[in-house]
């Protein structure tokens, strides 16, 4: 089978992450693919070699992608140079659209009569991004329709998908492993006491994550022997940088680090428990590598957490009601939690790359037998 895959940014999105762990652990004998980013960012870099990649323009700001999406996809019966040399040095099967945010692409293939798969990583939130009539004809002209979580695949279907299918996002959980002094220095290099609790949420300063959520849980431990981490991107915005300051001069208790390209398990790792405060988060990598340290995990029902979530791993706190987060919390920190470590790591490695491409690889094979090569 021969797949071009399409993805926006180039970069280290959750959505791009999960392609980049499919392109890497499928056998090149199996699918061969060629990989189309229409922003440049570091995942070109990071490809196997059998994984030819085109890029269509340099990286710019997060929320310009779908103007340059449309720039890319010129219309009428005519590729852009870069699709048009990658799916000419291809000649692929099909297209595959990797988020629900490339609708020219989705266009463009079914102008020129190629199939194409929809991969779905986001729920409602994200589909502001683009417009109703384009998520419809997305979603009604797939071959093949994609949800990264059991939530997602019910939006689509309450939006007429018909041929969608369930494949779960992943992590590399061999690759969740701090070194053996790196938490306990960056638990000093950040000022936080050896014996202090620390709660950590980990993804994009937005409001989609809630740092005003954060903030607001953070607020009911002040003055106690507790700790708040947020790692993520802090992009140049009104809110983040509001919330940014906020923290800053009001919480003592809490830190803030933009994104760690180096480090980032070392500091994930100083957590006792991971507090996530989305208000959506279809299959949030995160969670995934908070039961893969062996953290418990608090969170609102923002998605795919309360699929992944069991008893002993944590609590989804149905009353989206800070007190009720923070009282939840609070079982985390006494003596005896109801937390069972070894559970959260072994249903981590239920949604690690080793369990997850191989399923993905079935998928493609049984959706596309008439691509199939001897």
């Amino acid at each position: 089978m021969r797949v071009l895959f399409f993805t926006p940014y180039g970069g280290r999105s959750g959505s791009e992450t999960v392609l980049w762990h499919f392109l890497k652990g499928t056998d090149p004998a199996e699918l061969q693919g060629a990989l189309v980013c229409i922003e440049g960012g570091d995942l070109p870099a990071r490809m196997p070699p059998h994984i030819p990649t085109y890029v269509a323009a340099p990286p710019t700001t997060y929320g310009r992608v779908l103007s340059k999406a449309r720039r890319f996809a010129l219309g009428r019966d005519r590729l852009d140079p870069v699709t048009a040399r990658a799916h000419a040095a291809l000649q692929p099967d099909l297209w595959y659209l990797n988020t629900v945010i490339m609708p020219d692409v989705a266009r463009m293939a079914i102008r020129l009569g190629i199939p194409y798969v929809l991969h779905a990583h986001e729920m409602p939130y994200i589909w502001v991004m683009v417009s109703g009539d384009d998520i419809e004809m997305m979603v009604a002209n797939a071959s093949l329709v994609i949800g990264c979580s059991t939530p997602v695949v019910e939006c689509l279907e309450r939006f007429g998908a018909r041929n969608v299918v369930l494949q779960h996002s992943m992590v590399d959980t061999r690759a969740v492993a701090p070194s053996p002094e790196g938490p306990r220095a960056a638990r000093r290099a950040l000022g936080i006491p050896d014996d202090a609790f620390v709660w950590a949420m980990s993804g994009r300063f937005d409001y989609r994550k809630g740092p005003d959520l954060f903030f607001e849980a953070a607020q009911h431990f002040a003055g106690e022997n507790a700790h708040f981490l947020w790692i993520g991107h802090i992009p140049n915005e009104g809110f983040a940088r509001y919330m940014s300051k906020r923290i800053a001069t009001e919480l003592p208790h809490a830190h803030v680090l933009d994104h760690l390209a180096d480090g980032y398990y070392d500091h994930l790792a100083v957590c006792d428990g991971f507090v996530l405060t989305s208000r959506e988060d279809p299959f949030p990598l995160v969670m995934l590598e908070a039961a893969a340290l062996g953290k418990p995990l608090v969170s609102f029902p923002s998605g795919g957490v309360a699929e992944f979530l069991q008893p002993e791993m944590g609590t989804v706190v149905d009353s989206w009601n800070v007190r009720d987060l923070v009282a939840a919390m609070r079982t985390y920190m006494g003596a005896n939690p109801p937390f069972d470590p070894s559970a959260a790591r072994a249903r981590a490695e239920a949604f690690s790359v080793e369990a997850q491409v191989p399923k993905w690889a079935r998928l493609m094979r049984g959706s596309f037998p008439q691509f199939q090569r001897p």
